[in-house]
């Protein structure tokens, strides 16, 4: 009778100086230190790894600090922050990566001291008044919104799953997302189609009814 023939041999786990292994779904990019381009830039899907070529000298940021793993010489570290945090420019090398994975000594708590109390609050500042654009995230994103002109962030952090977040009514929004496809747009009460791929990054998009109508048709 023929031998049966052998099972397949399990593919190797990916092995390098630096792995990065998503734990939950996670916006990653890595680029070069020095001239900037972009060597990696999508959603890490849980369970993905990556092995960023030691070669060059890189720096990450993450979408979602908690839900990424990283591995040096097959040492698992900490996490490098919370969940939904987003860490940015983080070098690549092995070393440093050790130290910002380290917990941080516990601050000296200093003795009270006798402060006078205030006759009245500062009165707070308004809140920002919601627009006609609504996102909600689908899935899991990373959002980024800042003024165009300022570059003043407005929010920035991985919108969980049924999360919204209302726009605010204001001119010279734009917005990067991580995960495209993750993010239901709404302009006045209308859902709008998907603005990219599942996966895909988009960035800088104005947050302007008119534009993000026109946005959706042409990523039809």
């Amino acid at each position: 009778p023929a031998a049966a023939p052998e099972a397949a041999a399990p593919a190797p786990s990916p092995s390098g100086p630096v792995v990065l292994r998503a734990r939950a779904d996670t916006w990653l990019q890595l680029r070069e230190r020095g001239s900037g381009s972009i060597v990696f830039d999508r959603v890490l899907r849980a369970g993905e790894s990556h092995v960023p070529p030691a070669s060059r000298d890189l720096v990450m940021t993450v979408g979602n600090a908690a839900g990424l793993e990283v591995l040096v010489d097959g040492e698992r570290l900490p996490p490098l922050g919370r969940e939904g945090a987003v860490r940015r420019d983080l070098p690549l090398d092995p070393e440093t990566l050790r130290r910002l994975a380290a917990p941080a000594p516990p601050a000296a708590v200093p003795a009270p001291a006798s402060l006078p109390v205030p006759a009245f609050a500062p009165a707070a500042e308004p809140p920002a008044v919601a627009g006609p654009v609504v996102l909600t995230a689908r899935a899991d994103t990373w959002l980024l919104v800042r003024d165009r002109e300022s570059g003043r962030v407005l929010f920035d952090r991985v919108l969980r799953a049924g999360e919204r977040y209302p726009a605010p009514r204001r001119s010279g929004l734009v917005m990067t997302v991580g995960n495209a496809a993750g993010l239901d747009v709404a302009v006045e009460g209308e859902a709008l189609p998907p603005l990219g791929g599942e996966g895909v990054v988009r960035r800088d998009l104005p947050l302007e009814a008119a534009a993000l109508r026109r946005l959706a048709t042409a990523a039809r």
